[in-house]
């Protein structure tokens, strides 16, 4: 069974505990920068969202291209 920090050949996947990692870490950085009002403030909160959905668009690609690969044969 291939749980969710997995690739499809059970190798862990490092983007994805990435993800997570930046994930969790952009909520505490949002709640301090939100009442901060400086915008200098906001950009550790944006590199930290950023990761996140980059990490995560690449997993996906990889599954796609994977899927896509298996369809053409």
């Amino acid at each position: 069974m291939i749980g969710p920090f997995q690739e499809a050949d059970g190798a862990v996947s490092m983007r994805r505990i990435l993800a997570l990692f930046f994930s969790i870490a952009s909520v505490p950085l949002g709640i301090i920068a939100i009442p901060a009002g400086a915008w200098y403030d906001f950009i550790p909160f944006m590199i930290s969202v950023t990761a996140t959905l980059l990490l995560l668009f690449f997993t996906t690609w990889a599954d796609v291209t994977e899927l896509a690969g298996k369809i053409k044969g």
